[in-house]
């Protein structure tokens, strides 16, 4: 993980003269303040924020294992500068300062570790003891720090000493430079020697068949295609001529109506056979011209009725007469025989198919 800050001690660890005699005499401080200088490592700004500090320490001044820990999790770090009392949230194990050096690793926030580890002698805490001349409950109020006869912290709280050594935060990242052009491609190389084809290993048992899945969903239909051409209209055969008609002949007597029958059972209907395919239309004939009308003649009597001759053309329909009186329905004559069944006319021509319409969508696969 790359690193973010970098701190430089403005003053060691500090005991106090009470908190020394009890390291002195075999008793763990209570607590140990801690001042000390944050900057970003990529310019050496100072830090102004709120950051979770964790302290650890050991008796060797790389590796090793802790021997204490404590974690500040909102650390006020104001231009710089922020001051901890170690041992405030986790306290000293009772033999800590019986281990001779002890050495002081700081880690802020998710960085790693810092190093180099700051040494904690009972040297230090002699020598800081007889020098600490402003200490009140623990805390120090320096109104400026000088080291070897030089000033470090002026009297404002801020760093004046060498910049030497001081890492800032890192930079923005840059803009991304453009591609380079792209490199020669390389010789292919030699192609390997193909390895021996291993032993065919035995065929295992075939698996037991899984069970069908469901049927999936049935597909959209299709749309239906287009309707065929109609076949051409064949030609209408020629009208025959119709013969004179024949004299009417005389009515003969209504016999009398006969007692109806019993009716017959009906028989059961036959399947209705296939519809044959409808065939082409003839073209239809030209419409002749009508004749006149001619003379009504005379009613003479009436004959016998002679052979009825060749119905002759029809003439123009005349007016619509009256209508006469309604008469009573007569009584129902019995049913006559069933006739014959005609022929099958002939299957007319089969018209054009239709194009295929589209295929449907498919449906989704079942389980």
């Amino acid at each position: 993980m790359t690193k973010s800050f970098s701190a430089t001690f403005s003053s060691l660890i500090l005991l106090s003269a009470p908190l020394l005699a009890q390291a002195q005499a075999g008793n763990p401080p209570a607590t140990i303040p801690l001042q000390a200088r944050l900057a970003f490592q990529a310019n050496g700004a100072d830090v102004t924020a709120s950051l979770q500090f964790t302290f650890t320490i050991y008796s060797v001044s790389a590796g090793g294992a802790a021997m204490w820990t404590e974690t500040h999790p909102a650390v006020q770090v104001r231009n710089g500068l922020f001051k901890v009392e170690l041992g405030s949230r986790t306290a000293f194990p009772v033999n800590l300062f019986d281990s001779g050096d002890l050495y002081v690793g700081v880690t802020v926030g998710t960085d790693t570790e810092m190093v180099p580890r700051t040494k904690l002698t009972s040297a230090a805490y002699a020598q800081l003891a007889k020098n600490a001349v402003d200490v009140k409950n623990r805390d120090i109020n320096p109104r400026s720090v000088t080291v070897n006869g030089v000033q470090v912290i002026d009297q404002n709280g801020n760093w004046v000493g060498s910049p030497t050594g001081l890492v800032g935060p890192q930079g923005p990242a840059g803009a991304t430079g453009a591609t380079g052009p792209q490199g020669v491609k390389g010789d292919a190389g030699a192609t390997g020697a193909q390895g021996d084809v291993g032993p065919q290993g035995a065929k295992g048992d075939t698996g037991a068949t899984g069970a069908t899945g469901a049927q999936g969903a049935q597909g959209i239909q299709g749309e239906q295609g287009p309707q065929g051409v109609k076949g051409d209209t064949g030609a209408q055969g020629a009208q025959g001529d119709v013969g004179p008609q024949g004299a009417k002949g005389d009515t003969g007597a209504t016999g009398a109506t006969g007692a109806q029958g019993a009716q017959g059972i009906q028989g059961e209907q036959g399947p209705q056979g296939l519809k044959g395919d409808t065939g082409a239309q003839g073209a239809q004939g030209d419409v002749g011209p009508q004749g006149v009308k001619g003379d009504t003649g005379a009613t003479g009597a009436t004959g016998a009725q002679g052979i009825q001759g060749e119905q002759g053309p029809q003439g123009l329909k005349g007016d619509t007469g009256a209508q006469g009186v309604q008469g009573d329905v007569g009584p129902q004559g019995a049913k006559g025989d069933t006739g014959a069944t005609g022929a099958t006319g002939a299957q007319g021509a089969q018209g054009i198919q239709g194009e295929q319409g589209p295929q449907g969508l498919k449906g989704d696969t079942g389980a």
